[in-house]
C-alpha cells in the first residue's frame, strides 16, 4: 500500500474515528474525575501497547505505509 492511496487514507481516517469513539466512551464512564483523557493520550497508549505486546500481536495483520505521518 502506498502513501495517499484511497485505502490508506480510509484506514487513517477510521483510526482517528476509533480513537475519538474510545475517548467518548471513556469520558462517559469516567469514575475518576482527576484523570485527564484525550485523543493524544489514547493514541500514545495504543502505540505503547502495540510495541509492548508486539510478539503476541504478530499474527494480527496490519497495514504498513512508509510515511512521516505515523
Amino acid at each position: 500500500m502506498e502513501y495517499g492511496d484511497a485505502d490508506e487514507i480510509e484506514i487513517r481516517g477510521l483510526s482517528i474515528l476509533a480513537v475519538h469513539k474510545i475517548e467518548q466512551k471513556l469520558k462517559s464512564q469516567q469514575t475518576l474525575p482527576n484523570i485527564i483523557i484525550n485523543s493524544v493520550i489514547i493514541d500514545f497508549y495504543l502505540w505503547d501497547y502495540r510495541r509492548t505486546y508486539s510478539e503476541q500481536l504478530e499474527s494480527m495483520p496490519f497495514h504498513k505505509v512508509r510515511s512521516i505521518f505515523y
